[in-house]
């Protein structure tokens, strides 16, 4: 059995889905909470009242946090709309800093590329752990 698919009905939904992440971050703003920060602490407050089972707390510093025996899906709520009032995603941030290449001789690799022919994986790696352990690197 297959079920049809309805390319126009997602993209009506995700066009909703768009807009409604904009309208979000212009009614916050508009609200009254110029930051995410700001916002913070009434957003736990609107979140302890959708997710049961977990209460606020407020620390002697001032800070507010989730108490209760699970606060995972109460802390992923909190996560996930910070995440869309500052219009990013869960995905991690790739570094921008490219590692610099180390500037070894040719002669240097050819050495080592000979030495390893005919090892395995496993005894080519105990053979670089071995040379290492005699060097110093000051």
């Amino acid at each position: 059995m297959t079920k049809s698919v309805n390319k126009t009905a997602l993209f009506f939904t995700l066009d909703t889905f768009v807009g409604a992440r904009v309208s979000l971050i212009k009614d916050v703003i508009a609200a009254g909470y110029p930051t995410v920060e700001s916002a913070r602490p009434h957003i736990m407050e609107w979140i302890v009242t959708k997710v049961s089972g977990v209460t606020l707390e407020t620390k002697g510093t001032g800070r507010v946090v989730f108490v209760g025996k699970d606060t995972s899906s109460a802390r992923t709520l909190l996560a996930d709309i910070n995440h869309n009032l500052m219009g990013t995603t869960r995905r991690k941030v790739q570094s921008s800093k490219k590692k610099t290449p180390i500037k070894v001789s040719k002669g240097v690799i050819e050495a080592i590329q000979a030495a390893m022919v005919g090892l395995t994986k496993a005894e080519a790696s105990e053979a670089v752990k071995q040379a290492l352990e005699g060097l110093s690197f000051e």
